[in-house]
């Protein structure tokens, strides 16, 4: 069991030149069909979307996957009459984070890290709430909200 664990996990191949604890790879699951440099999101409608604006501590290329993900599942195959598309499509990346189990009780200010914990990843995003996302009350609808939550 204790093997197969430790094969669960990959690193992005391409951070493996980055500086020690200046840049932490994103970690993926090995469960997962897609992989770093994967073509199965080429860059079409957001390549403009420059991935150095985008706080944290994963490499560009982490943040690159991450943006082509969100690109194929808001733009790229979707079909237009989707459930909550639009208001998808306003979600902007803000941060990106990776912490892996060795940075145990180290905080960056908005995250302290609590000992014992595995690794962990953070994404922020940005949303401006509009009339279309609110019940009839004028607030945040509890259904977009989870929407917003996991998309």
């Amino acid at each position: 069991m204790e093997a197969s664990r430790q094969q669960q996990h990959l690193r992005w191949p391409s951070d493996d030149k980055l500086e020690p604890k200046k840049c932490l790879p994103a970690i993926f699951s090995g469960f997962s069909s897609l992989f770093p440099g994967s073509k199965l999101f080429p860059s079409r409608f957001l390549a403009s979307t420059d991935v150095s604006t985008i706080h944290g501590n994963v490499s560009d290329t982490a943040k690159r996957f991450v943006v082509d993900f969100l690109e194929h599942h808001y733009f790229r195959d979707a079909n237009e009459e989707t459930f909550g598309l639009d208001v998808g499509r306003r979600l902007r990346l803000i941060s990106m984070n990776v912490w892996d189990a060795s940075s145990r009780g180290v905080s960056n200010g908005s995250h302290v890290r609590i000992p014992g914990r595995a690794t962990e990843a953070q994404t922020v995003f940005e949303i401006t709430v509009t009339q279309d996302m609110c019940n009839q009350f004028d607030t945040l609808d509890g259904s977009c909200a989870c929407y917003i939550v996991d998309p």
